[in-house]
């Protein structure tokens, strides 16, 4: 409880829209990680949101992802934006 509340005290977190820059890839994904996926278990959420903080081309390789099962999804997805933009 003392956690959430001191959660409820910080600035809401500002997670950049991904357009699909390789610059922006590693960037996106850690704040995406640190603001979407520490706080919620449901890969169906995280697909969602996922999608939402997407434009163009990365956003269309995630509505692929939408129409399967949450968990597979969700990995797809990640992986999908890995492959076209990350920079390893």
């Amino acid at each position: 409880m003392v956690k959430q509340q001191k959660m409820m005290t910080l600035p809401p977190l500002n997670i950049p829209t991904f357009s699909g820059d390789p610059l922006d890839y590693n960037v996106f994904v850690r704040a995406f990680e640190h603001g979407v996926e520490s706080r919620t278990e449901s890969s169906k959420d995280r697909l969602y949101f996922l999608e939402q903080f997407t434009t163009g081309q990365p956003k269309e390789l995630i509505k692929i992802c939408l129409h399967m099962k949450p968990d597979a999804g969700y990995h797809k997805a990640k992986q999908l934006l890995k492959e076209h933009f990350g920079n390893d």
